[in-house]
């Protein structure tokens, strides 16, 4: 069975190629990536405390609630961040660096490389019905939002269009090209923290 509105051609894709797509090339990449997520996991554990990787609840493929693995840029009893520390949080913040972890939410089939950013439950709760069609595929690490959006202020939950817009063209082509899109995006427009 397909994705409710998708061509035969994209649901082949998302049903076959997406997957297949995700997991080998997300698990060369969460591999490759180990040593830079060691270091920080341990700067992040020394200057923040324990934990150093968070488990964040979101809302995945067709509402099923996973944990989104991410740096802890926090400190975990709550204080405020003050010089050395708070330039740390935010910097791996803006630069997405702490969304590194999510590689291996890819490779436990959580999410997909590519598509709509994963939604805290509340903010998935009381959706429009064209709003909800957003869970109808696995959240992605990056995404056309993420590409077309970042560090402009737009919120998320202002502009679904854009992910409704993805799912209606969803293709093999078109994740390529956000996937190429990302590393200059992330370089170039760094998120407001």
């Amino acid at each position: 069975m397909g994705l409710p509105g998708l061509s035969a051609h994209a649901s082949s894709y998302a049903r076959f190629g997406k997957p297949l797509l995700d997991r080998a090339l997300g698990l060369v990449l969460a591999l490759l990536t180990v040593p830079v997520l060691v270091v920080l996991l341990l700067v992040t554990w020394a200057s923040f405390g324990w934990p150093p990787l968070q488990r964040l609840p979101r809302v995945g493929r067709n509402r099923k609630t996973f944990n989104l693995l991410r740096v802890n840029t926090h400190r975990a009893n709550g204080t405020d961040l003050r010089g050395r520390r708070l330039r740390l949080s935010r910097w791996l913040q803006s630069s997405s660096l702490d969304e590194l972890p999510q590689l291996w939410n890819v490779v436990f089939g959580q999410m997909s490389l590519v598509g709509p950013r994963p939604l805290h439950p509340a903010q998935a709760t009381g959706l429009d019905v064209a709003a909800a069609h957003r869970h109808r595929t696995r959240p992605g690490v990056t995404g056309p939002w993420q590409v077309a959006a970042r560090g402009d202020g737009r919120s998320l939950t202002d502009d679904f269009t854009i992910d409704l817009s993805y799912l209606d063209n969803l293709s093999l082509k078109t994740d390529l090209a956000i996937l190429a899109r990302t590393l200059p995006t992330l370089v170039r427009d760094r998120e407001q923290v």
